[in-house]
């Protein structure tokens, strides 16, 4: 998946414009709550086969962070 993909993929789970995410967008500016996290842990599963333990989600600041979780594919 490209980057421009994975962008894409966020800006649809979090409800914004992909023109309004960039790497460095800080996660608390957007509705980055419980159910986010649960939508998060959902993609990364169906989309990327990854599994995320909730201390690396407590981790997460921006999406640059969750670009890198999601990988380089």
């Amino acid at each position: 998946m490209t980057h421009e993909e994975k962008i894409n993929e966020l800006a649809e789970m979090f409800e914004v414009e992909a023109s309004d995410l960039a790497p460095e967008t800080q996660l608390d500016t957007l509705n980055w709550d419980s159910m986010m996290k649960l939508s998060l842990i959902a993609l990364l599963k169906t989309k990327f086969d990854k599994r995320v333990a909730g201390e690396a989600l407590k981790e997460l600041r921006t999406v640059g962070d969750v670009l890198a979780l999601m990988g380089n594919d």
